[in-house]
């Protein structure tokens, strides 16, 4: 509210609006809170600056900015994780591929071992059968023979 009249015992206040009519009461002296001393020039081009189609763009343009600023180094991160994981895929195929050979070595190492050990070893000529037990049943027991 603004003072519109000054009378007997106080000020008659007005609204700021254009269609607002003088109030009906009078307000005291003591009822003030506070004076208009001055403008701050600077904070009235700011606040007329934002309330204007331009104001809207720039509140808008610095959003998009902060946004930016923010969210681009994310996104490039995360545009660049699928090459990460492809790198990685490529990794793991190659660490595969390097397990199978040295397995391939490996067992190629065990054949010619097994190979040398067979090679070096004395040769026990022909393999003899084992015996077979007697079958007792044939034979004649040695009390059948003094018997006879």
């Amino acid at each position: 509210h603004r003072i519109d009249e000054v009378v007997e015992g106080g000020y008659k206040t007005k609204g700021d609006n254009v269609l607002s009519v003088r109030d009906s009461w009078t307000v005291h002296p003591e009822d003030i809170l506070s004076v208009y001393v001055c403008n701050m020039p600077i904070l009235t081009f700011i606040g007329r600056l934002l309330m204007s189609p331009m104001g809207l763009a720039v509140i808008i343009l610095a959003f998009v900015l902060l946004c930016a600023i923010v969210y681009v180094p994310e996104i490039v991160k995360t545009l660049k994780e699928p090459d990460e994981e492809k790198k990685s895929t490529l990794d793991e195929e190659e660490m595969k591929r390097r397990i199978a050979e040295e397995v391939e070595k490996l067992k190629q190492q065990q054949k010619q071992q097994e190979q040398q050990k067979q090679e070096n070893a004395p040769d026990p000529g022909p393999a003899e059968e084992p015996a077979e037990p007697k079958d007792q049943s044939d034979e004649p027991d040695s009390a059948d023979r003094t018997s006879e």
